[in-house]
């Protein structure tokens, strides 16, 4: 620890030493300045002297062996003195009389004679003075061709300043070093003394301390007696106040581990988030422990709803439940703003922890409630909780401070569930629908296209699948903006929704093209619904710009489960070949398909399956890296390993489904993970690496060991490894993946849910599995910042990710707008071609 007297005594010297420099500056300037003016004034002296010498030899007449006898006079007698006198003829002069040595003339010089007047300058190392002659009217006599006024000549006076001044500098700082050992010794006494009147002040105040024995001891706490200063009185009052602080919070240990016990009870879990209620049950049993609470309420504003909760730990009657409406009606909501009640729709709810045990009733005067108020901006939510206590321990002032914290607490607690929950039922909502249009998004498409397939085939009914494309839209869009369009998309969806039948799935598929699930319909029906809407869209009248009318124009194909295809994937390809050809035909038109098409689908799909299992035999399967980067330092934070198959290196959307339906999959994955370790320990990669998972490696019985001994062998960090669970196939026994991802996190690796916020399993994931990242839908990072329902989306997850400890990665940033929202947001890590396209190296 550093000492004290040292301190000052170091404070001290540098205070006299900037002293000194500052006398040292003030003093050298100062001569410097008063010297730098007499020099200006000597010199202008000079030059007058000068001319008034030559002035007088000129009233006499004089010829040209005088003028130099003159000037080599001027010259001989400053010849060994820092000043230098020059005379300069003038062109009146110089055009009567000739020419005479003399110095180029200086710029300055020149401005003298050009501008009729005099100059004094201030160069480095150098004081300049120049004198014009002007022509008076004796002049003229001689001077025949000037008139008065006239610049003849002009007379320089320099003096070089620099040796003088360097002489003044150094007697300065000579004097100022002579003085700097007394300035030390002065500070070197002045620590000394101060050092000693602190070390007594501090033995007095230390052997005061060593004799308490109780709080009331401290004002007997004295060090004025030992060192009567002003300062030290102020100390003193000070420890005064401080005795009186110690006092207001000195509180009953009793008080204090009464208080402990009751928050311990407050440990929020995964069941606070999942239902929240009876949570608050189960804690309203725990409290009771410690203290007797005979309800706990809770008051939230939501929307239109005034929702009251009461919690009982035991069985009320009918008149207790209406006894503690009233109340809280008279003791809470009455006292509520009225702007808070207006239109609002007030409903009560009761729960009962133990409903076997019957509550007996009591008097209002037995009765008192006590409450928090919660205010959050987002989402915007208001709430009360409150607690209901018997008369006695209301009167008790020192549990009134336990139950303020109790229901500080609480209400925090509840007021983070009802937030989480809001935020899930947005993320919900928008994880299943298009923004724009409100119809399912293409992941829930997906799922229940293979629901309804799975349907369809056990209850021996057809399924339809219906793809429509607008065939104008690009040039609309292009036209007459995205406004435009949106709003073109808007009512093709709506229309597209009223056609359809209750039990048909309508989805945005992409872009302008829609699908339609017609349930239990086969071509016939599917074909007469199809020509409905498509009349229906084509007949839309959108008003554009200086009132022009447009109208769109829409292409369908259409396939049906079981006469064309047995599984989702096939039905699709068919329905979408159909469409394109419907394009290519004129557009405007209905597809359904024939032999010829379903000959060709079968080739398609043989080709590829071909293709895939050529790679897999070849152990052509290579990796390809995507970096994810720190939004907020902007450093690479890890890379995705994205799988590419032969020797053109084909991208994983051109072959998943078709390797998923030949079931090779996870053996493709197994040799991508081998890839990819061995990339890392030859690069010496030190970062995160995230790899896709596939569910069906659970049914792998030695997975997760095999995974483990390969990276341990590798000398790769457990820690480093990132598994995306995807939703590419339905996972039927979550206890089985839930066992599986405990297991590996104990060895040390890391999950993330990939595309989360695209379907149902996302939520079920986040519930069910310890994740430590969530990667959001790249559909809703893309046009985020033209769509405020993308950035709310995003908002959402961002929330309830932080809620949840999770680091959200955001795919698809694209470009630098993008960027910006993001951070705005809160999002940690992003991914996307704009910091950089896959690539066969690690990106660090």
């Amino acid at each position: 620890m550093q000492s004290l007297g040292k301190r000052v005594l170091l404070q001290a010297l540098v205070t006299f030493l900037f002293s000194l420099g500052v006398v040292y500056l003030v003093l050298y300037f100062a001569v410097r300045n008063v010297y730098i003016h007499q020099m200006e004034r000597t010199l202008e002296g000079v030059s007058k002297q000068v001319f008034s010498s030559m002035y007088q030899v000129m009233k006499r007449g004089w010829k040209r062996e005088d003028l130099f006898e003159f000037l080599r006079s001027i010259e001989t007698s400053y010849h060994e003195t820092p000043l230098v006198v020059n005379v300069y003829r003038g062109e009146k002069v110089r055009s009567l009389f000739g020419d005479v040595p003399e110095p180029e003339k200086s710029k300055e010089v020149l401005r003298a004679f050009k501008e009729k007047m005099k100059l004094s300058l201030l160069r480095e190392n150098e004081s300049i003075y120049i004198y014009p002659i002007g022509a008076r009217s004796e002049c003229l006599r001689c001077h025949v061709n000037a008139k008065e006024g006239d610049i003849l000549g002009v007379i320089e006076a320099r003096f070089n300043t620099g040796a003088v001044l360097t002489t003044m500098n150094r007697k300065i700082l000579a004097t100022l070093i002579f003085l700097l050992p007394i300035n030390i010794l002065f500070a070197t006494l002045l620590a000394y003394s101060i050092r000693k009147t602190i070390n007594k002040v501090s033995s007095s105040l230390r052997n005061a301390i060593g004799g308490l024995s109780s709080i009331e001891d401290i004002d007997k706490v004295s060090i004025t007696n030992e060192v009567p200063y002003r300062e030290f009185k102020d100390l003193e009052r000070s420890i005064a106040i401080l005795a009186n602080k110690v006092k207001e919070i000195a509180v009953d240990k009793s008080i204090l581990e009464l208080e402990t016990k009751i928050l311990e009870k407050f440990i929020v879990t995964s069941e606070l988030v999942n239902d929240w209620r009876k949570y608050v049950g189960k804690l309203l049993e725990d409290v009771n422990e410690i203290i007797e609470l005979n309800v706990i309420f809770s008051l939230f504003i939501e929307g239109d709803t005034l929702s009251v909760e009461v919690f009982w730990l035991h069985s009320p009657s009918e008149e207790m439940k209406n006894f503690s409406e009233n109340i809280i009606h008279r003791e809470v909501i009455s006292r509520l703003p009225v702007t808070s009640l207006s239109g609002k729709e007030l409903i009560f709810h009761h729960h009962v922890h133990r409903e076997n045990e019957r509550l007996t009733d009591v008097e209002e005067e037995m009765l008192r409630l006590r409450t928090k108020v919660l205010l959050l901006e987002k989402p915007q939510l208001g709430g009360i909780v409150g607690v209901g206590l018997n008369s006695e321990l209301a009167q008790d002032t020192y549990k009134h401070t336990v139950l303020d914290a109790i229901l500080a607490t609480l209400i925090n607690v509840i007021g983070s569930a009802k937030a989480i929950s809001t935020h899930v039922q947005e993320v919900e909502f928008y994880a299943m629908r298009d923004s724009l249009t409100f119809l399912y998004n293409q992941r829930t498409f997906w799922e229940l296209f293979n629901y309804e397939l799975e349907r369809a085939e056990r209850f021996g009914r057809k399924l339809s699948l219906m793809l429509l494309d607008l065939d104008n839209f690009k040039v609309i869009n292009d036209t007459y903006g995205h406004v435009f369009g949106d709003t073109v998309l808007r009512e093709v969806g709506r229309i597209i929704y009223e056609k359809k039948r209750k039990a048909d799935v309508a989805a945005r598929y992409g872009g302008d093209e829609f699908a339609l699930l017609v349930v239990g319909a086969g071509v016939t029906e599917a074909y007469s619904l199809a020509k409905r809407i498509k009349e229906a869209i084509e007949n839309l009248t959108f008003i554009a710009e200086e009132d022009k009318v447009i109208n769109v124009e829409v292409s369908i194909g259409i396939s049906t489960f079981p006469d064309h295809a047995k599984n989702p994937r096939d039905l699709f390809i068919l329905a979408d070949n159909l469409l394109r050809k419907a394009k290519e035909e004129g557009r405007s038109r209905l597809k359904v398909p024939s032999y010829e098409d379903l000959s060709k689908i079968g080739s398609f799909l043989t080709e590829k399956s071909i293709q895939i299992l050529d790679a897999l035999n070849k152990r052509e399967i290579v990796p390809y890296f995507q970096p994810i980067v720190d939004l907020n330092t902007g450093e690479v934070f890890a890379n995705e390993a994205l799988m590419r198959i032969g020797k053109h290196r084909l991208p994983a959307a051109a072959f998943i489904e078709a390797a998923e339906n030949l079931g090779v999959l996870v053996r493709m994955d197994l040799i991508l993970y081998e890839e990819v370790f061995k990339k890392i320990k030859e690069q010496g990669y030190k970062k995160k690496i995230f790899l896709n998972f596939s569910p069906r490696v659970l049914l792998l019985e030695d997975f997760s060991s095999r995974l483990s001994s390969l990276v341990e062998g590798l000398g790769i960090s457990p820690g480093n490894v990132v598994f995306e669970l995807t939703e590419r196939e339905s996972v039927r026994n979550i206890e089985l993946l839930e066992k599986f991802v405990k297991v590996m996190k104990e060895n040390g690796f890391k999950f993330a849910i990939d595309d989360f916020g695209s379907g149902y399993s996302s939520f079920y994931y986040l519930k069910r599995v310890p994740v430590d990242y969530v990667k959001m839908e790249g559909e809703f990072v893309k046009d985020i910042v033209s769509d405020w329902r993308d950035r709310s989306f995003i908002a959402s997850i961002v929330a309830l990710a932080k809620g949840m400890g999770i680091k959200t990665v955001a795919e698809f940033v694209e470009g630098e707008d993008i960027l910006n929202y993001l951070r705005e947001l809160g999002v940690d890590y992003g991914q996307g071609f704009y910091f950089g396209k896959p690539s066969p190296e690690l990106k660090e």
